[in-house]
């Protein structure tokens, strides 16, 4: 289908991040990006086995963002980490 948005903002439960993107994705423009907002959650996604909930299934999101879209995403380090991915 034909995107009609250049812009997604994802921002919402942390364990359906993967859903909400792909979800986005179909509603954007070619050349559209999805900001996902968090995706550092405080840094805490560098430590293995976190007691945080928030901060595992970002680790898991991550991991399958860099997996499926490798070079068309890139995290910016500032706050609590904002991802973006570009829709070729």
């Amino acid at each position: 289908s034909v995107g009609f948005f250049d812009i997604a903002f994802v921002d919402a439960s942390k364990e359906k991040y993967q859903y909400y993107v792909e979800q986005s994705l179909k509603l954007l423009k070619k050349g559209g990006v999805v900001v996902i907002d968090n995706t550092l959650w405080k840094g805490l996604v560098q430590y293995n086995n976190t007691a945080d909930n928030g901060a595992e299934h970002l680790k898991k999101f991550n991991q399958w963002l860099h997996q499926t879209y490798g070079e068309n995403v890139c995290i910016v380090p500032a706050w609590d980490g904002i991802s973006i991915l570009y829709k070729q």
